[in-house]
This record gives C-alpha cells, sequence and structure tokens, in this order.
C-alpha cells in the first residue's frame, strides 16, 4: 500500500496494515530490536495492526495507525516506541 525510502533504508506498509523494513541498522532504524543490516524485508513487531501510514528519515523511522496513535524508532531506539500526546 506505501513505501517510505531513506538513503539507507525502507519501509513498505502491507495491505492488512503490517510494516516491514529493509537497509541499514544503524541505530535501531529498522525497529527491529538491533541493529543489523538486512537484505531481506522483515516484518517490524510491536506495532498495532492498522498502520494506515509510514515515513523515515536519516536516522528514524516512523508509523501512525488509524486512531491516530503514532510509533517512532531509530536513533538509538531499536524498537517501536508509542508516542502518547498529552493535549494542552
Amino acid at each position: 500500500r506505501m513505501t517510505a525510502t531513506g538513503s539507507k533504508h525502507t519501509l513498505f506498509l502491507g495491505v492488512c496494515g503490517e510494516v516491514w523494513a529493509v537497509g541499514v541498522g544503524e541505530g535501531g532504524r529498522l525497529g527491529l530490536g538491533n541493529e543489523n543490516t538486512k537484505a531481506e524485508a522483515e516484518q517490524v513487531k510491536g506495532l498495532s495492526s492498522d498502520i494506515c501510514f509510514i515515513t523515515v528519515s536519516e536516522r528514524r523511522s516512523a508509523a501512525i495507525n488509524t486512531n491516530g496513535t503514532m510509533y517512532v524508532w531509530g536513533s538509538g531506539v531499536l524498537k517501536p516506541t508509542k508516542v502518547i500526546c498529552q493535549p494542552k
């Protein structure tokens, strides 16, 4: 359904809302729990099953589900982490 490509890694969003990652794992940018480089796409675990948007930057990745919950990883964060936003 969607592809997000950075200079060293790529995310793929599957038709069922799952996220796959491939490329250089430095800093955890793949979200696979380690810093290993992957030549073949591997599913990112720890995300909700209703992801509808993905994006990448040089060192980070993010995914948003249909309820607006955001998950981020990379820059030393090896696994997806839910971002909780509090209204002011």
